[in-house]
């Protein structure tokens, strides 16, 4: 699939859980795109800190957490509003992270 709305190049990609959404996230260019997962087109862009790379869904899909390598942080969106609610302090240059249920 081509996302042609995106900007710069795509790094992280994580699938909604009903399937018909992707967050994608444009390191580059500091955001995470929702895509339409039928039809490729982009939705929306939210703003994030710098360098976000990779996604990852909460297991009751009501978040996704972005790993911002730059910035050494960790952005949580809201999939219901498509913005940041927390923005969570890690260690350096952070690459991957996994969300799971307690």
């Amino acid at each position: 699939m081509r996302f042609t709305e995106i900007d710069s190049y795509a790094h992280g990609v994580v699938k909604t859980l009903d399937g018909k959404q992707l967050y994608v996230t444009v390191p580059k260019e500091n955001y995470v795109a929702v895509v339409d997962a039928a039809t490729g087109e982009v939705l929306t862009k939210i703003p994030v800190s710098e360098n976000p790379h990779i996604p990852s869904l909460s297991p009751d899909g009501k978040e996704v957490w972005v790993v911002c390598r730059m910035a050494n942080t960790v952005d949580i969106i809201d999939t219901a509003t498509r913005k940041v609610i927390a923005t969570v302090p890690v260690g350096k240059r952070p690459h991957g992270i996994t969300v799971t249920a307690r």
